[in-house]
């Protein structure tokens, strides 16, 4: 694409990092070089394309050094998808590539708010290919390896549910649409559902769903047009919300970002921001699962929070920035910092003076009850254990709305956590947890964290207490 005369030009240090990350395939040791880059490019494009002419297409070392240097921003499709192949990226943002506009300039968006595209047509769309798929993305996240290595084993029935997801997101597919079902009503009520369904706790059902949820609202997004598209993008970045909450239960915080991504890129093309709220809420989440350093999911907060301050305050803005102030609360606390995290608990208790009791736009449950339920989490975090516990008990869940099996089950966790660190609060804690257990028994099914806690808990407990756990632990497939 010809670049105008007055565009800014930044280097493109995302794509050669990229390639400096990638083994040479013929200097053991070494860096890909420009020129091994341009050959695998264009190995790839005969790949793809078996058959078709692609003399204009093939590529060459100068013009890999146009795009490290910025002076290529957007190349043709066909380039581009070879480029994704042979640097193990999924999208072309993960390559820093866009359509350069006359000011474009170092661009500094935060996560969450950064353009995702589908995969390219060609790509191998099997299950299987999502190890692949992970194995390259490790080439751009170091980070993501490690995180997966440590965490405990799933049952088998929660990793293949989790695994059709993880294949939905990372390279498309579920099942065909069915036409008739390919209607705005169907669609929200299926997006509906599947947002009700994560409230309850449900998650492997929910989880199970939504690939074909995904490929209807998909469909539906591209073949309608004027306000039809629109309610069904709409629906869409609701859709992915929902993926990024479920992924995010699963402990996959690398899935839970990718799908926070993408409603963001979407609520941004139908002016919803509160759905941009929400789906930078998630993929703050997802950082925070991600990287030890809490420092770019609290700035994603800040920022996103600024963003609501200029919108247009309804229901729905209100609920997401009561939300994200709740989760600046809980990082703020993980990092020690107290006064922020009463800041952010303090504007979520105003934002909730003005929103019913039994509240629960767009599935935030933002009330004041929700507001306490965080400030017991955020005293946990400041090591806070006693006054932990007297907010968790200041908390009437009567007052929750009926379906938020997991916002309850969340209480009792917190609580596990506060009486744990007493030299006698171990029966009490297990009390909890079996509590946990009854209300929500996916969440020791699907959250690595919870399985382990049971297990660790089971070593030092004896008596009814164990017998309990390990009732809990065999429901739950832990230490098979």
């Amino acid at each position: 694409m010809p670049r105008h005369p007055d565009a800014v030009i930044t280097p493109n240090r995302t794509l050669r990092d990229a390639r400096l990350r990638t083994h040479s395939p013929l200097r053991a040791g070494q860096s890909m070089s420009r020129s091994e880059l341009a050959d695998l490019v264009n190995a790839t494009l005969d790949r793809l394309h078996p058959g078709r002419d692609l003399n204009a297409h093939y590529v060459d070392s100068r013009w890999i050094g146009k795009l490290e240097r910025g002076e290529h921003r957007w190349p043709s499709d066909e380039r581009r998808a070879a480029l994704r192949h042979a640097l193990g990226a999924t999208t072309d943002t993960e390559l820093d590539l866009y359509i350069p506009r006359r000011t474009d300039g170092p661009r500094n968006h935060p996560p969450g708010f950064r353009q995702v595209d589908d995969v390219t047509e060609g790509t191998d769309r099997s299950p299987d290919t999502v190890e692949v798929m992970y194995r390259r993305t490790a080439l751009l996240f170091p980070a993501l390896v490690t995180v997966a290595a440590g965490q405990p084993a799933l049952p088998d029935g929660s990793r293949v549910t989790l695994r059709a997801l993880q294949a939905a997101l990372l390279i498309g597919g579920g099942s065909t649409p069915d036409l008739n079902e390919l209607t705005v009503e169907h669609i929200w009520r299926s997006v509906a559902a599947a947002h009700d369904g994560y409230q309850q706790a449900r998650y492997l059902e929910v989880a199970a769903r939504l690939p074909s949820v995904l490929a209807r609202a998909n469909e539906l997004a591209e073949q309608s047009a004027g306000a039809v598209r629109r309610r069904a993008r709409y629906a869409l970045a609701l859709a992915y919300i929902a993926a990024s909450k479920v992924a995010a239960k699963f402990a996959d915080g690398s899935l839970a970002w990718v799908a926070a991504d993408r409603a963001a890129q979407i609520a941004a093309t139908v002016d919803a921001p509160a759905i941009a709220g929400l789906a930078a809420y998630q993929s703050s989440c997802a950082l925070l699962s991600l990287y030890p350093d809490s420092g770019p999911a609290e700035q994603l907060v800040h920022t996103s929070l600024s963003q609501l301050s200029r919108a247009e305050v309804t229901a729905q803005t209100t609920a997401a920035a009561g939300a994200l102030n709740l989760l600046g609360a809980v990082i703020a606390a993980r990092s020690g910092a107290r006064k922020r995290a009463t800041a952010h608990l303090a504007a979520a208790s105003r934002l909730a003076c003005s929103v019913p009791a039994d509240s629960n736009q767009l599935w935030t449950a933002f009330n004041a009850t929700n507001v306490l339920i965080h400030r017991t989490s955020a005293e946990n975090a400041l090591h806070r254990y006693d006054d932990a516990i007297q907010a968790a008990h200041a908390i009437n869940t009567a007052a929750l709305p009926g379906g938020l099996v997991g916002r309850r089950a969340q209480i009792h966790l917190d609580l596990v956590i506060a009486h744990v660190t007493r030299s006698d609060g171990l029966p009490t804690a297990v009390h909890h947890v079996v509590s946990a257990g009854r209300i929500a028994p996916q969440l020791f099914q699907v959250h690595p964290e919870n399985r382990q806690l049971v297990a660790d808990m089971l070593k030092s407990s004896t008596g009814t207490d164990a017998r309990e756990l390990r009732t809990l632990a065999e429901a739950a497939g832990i230490g098979r």
